[in-house]
């Protein structure tokens, strides 16, 4: 048997610079969320900027990032003396786009 594969020319794709990110708050009742449009050059510390905004916080409390596929198990003792575990999110170089893509990523603000 004999296959022909026939190739379409087209112009690329064009590329993405922008990405809708809906935030929605957990264990709340009624459900709140935000859905924000940002670029995609967007470091974390700029998302911790955005969702602060967003819900008309002040920030006034610790907060971190987590991703979903990633297994962190650390204790409040290990987030207020700032260890990171192997593989941590450096909110001042890290892109949000990226990771992203695998996965979505938690937010906790307030660890009380």
């Amino acid at each position: 048997m004999n296959w022909k594969v026939n190739t379409m020319q087209s112009k690329p794709a064009e590329p993405i610079v922008a990405m809708e990110l809906k935030i929605r708050l957990i264990q709340v009742k009624p459900s709140v969320s935000r859905t924000i449009l940002v670029p995609t050059t967007l470091r974390y510390r700029q998302l911790h900027e955005l969702i602060q905004i967003a819900f008309g916080w002040e920030n006034a409390h610790l907060h971190e990032f987590q991703l979903q596929q990633i297994s962190d198990n650390r204790s409040l003792m290990d987030v207020l003396r700032n260890i990171q575990p192997e593989g941590a999110i450096d909110e001042e170089k890290d892109m949000v786009y990226p990771e992203i893509l695998n996965g979505s990523i938690t937010y906790t603000y307030d660890f009380g």
